[in-house]
């Protein structure tokens, strides 16, 4: 398990297109600790979002908040076209008060966005323009850079409204269940408690062996990799927005003790849970 292989960071705020001939495979789930959102220009994907995958079309969206565990992968190995923006409530304050701040996030929250056709050129217009603005230095470009992301976000907090009031399908986006799928849900809802191998292989009623070798061949990784994973970013999140104690930390998010979650933390991030406290709180 490579340093941040789990852990991904990136400027803030950062703005990416990708494009890919045959698609590409994101193998290993990983968070970061800002928004990102993810607009599908061309091609087909699914992504593990929360407890769940989903099938993305042409001219989706989804948003995958701070500390939660998401990947990609191609549902056929052809034409991949991307955009994303990763970015914190922080990053605004160029731009906008808390309280304005506050009003924008409000229904920013894990979703996937199925748009029309005219609300898909339209985001993608303002990914253009972000873009666009990212590649200039000048401190006016900074500036429009940020007023920029604010017009993608104002337009997509439209679309957040109006998916409350279901004019945004959702409908048909999940794909069918299966018991990994079963399994993974069920670690994101009990990551804090004692999940053994021998427990969660007859709870997606198989042997072991077959549910370890299952496991990594639809997910890329082993299920202690990816138990180990979701609880650390439950205490990476905690680090950042409580002051529990370390041992507390560790109790809540269901390591064996502070020793146990100091390794793994360490093995992602090559400092200490205390060192990396005490370096976000100095920031």
């Amino acid at each position: 398990m490579g340093k941040n292989a789990i852990f991904q960071i990136t400027e803030n705020p950062w703005v990416e297109m990708l494009e890919f001939e045959k698609g590409f495979n994101m193998e290993e789930q990983h968070y970061h600790d800002l928004y990102e959102i993810y607009l599908l220009v061309e091609g087909e994907r699914y992504v593990f979002l929360n407890n769940e995958a989903y099938s993305l079309q042409k001219g989706d969206m989804f948003i995958a908040e701070p500390f939660i565990l998401h990947s990609t992968r191609n549902l056929e190995p052809k034409y991949l076209k991307r955009y994303l923006i990763n970015i914190s409530q922080d990053a605004l304050l160029t731009v906008l008060t808390q309280e304005e701040i506050k009003e924008l996030f409000r229904n920013f929250s894990t979703c996937i966005l199925r748009l029309d056709e005219e609300q898909s050129a339209q985001m993608y217009d303002l990914f253009e323009k972000v873009a666009a603005y990212s590649m200039r230095s000048d401190k006016r470009g900074v500036k429009l850079f940020h007023v920029s992301i604010l017009c993608l976000l104002d337009y997509l907090d439209e679309l957040l409204d109006l998916k409350k009031d279901e004019k945004i399908s959702l409908q048909n986006t999940t794909l069918q269940r299966n018991e990994i799928l079963d399994v993974i849900s069920y670690v994101n809802d009990h990551y804090n408690e004692n999940i053994t191998l021998d427990f969660i292989a007859a709870y997606a009623h198989m042997s072991k062996s077959n549910f370890c070798h299952v496991f990594r061949k639809k997910t890329g990784e082993t299920f202690v990799q990816y138990l180990n994973k979701c609880r650390l970013s439950k205490a990476h999140q905690m680090l950042v927005e409580t002051q529990y104690s370390l041992n507390e930390i560790a109790g809540n998010t269901g390591f064996t003790s502070t020793a146990h979650m100091t390794r793994i933390f360490r093995q992602v991030h090559g400092k200490s849970p205390s060192e990396f406290r005490r370096q976000i709180r100095n920031i």
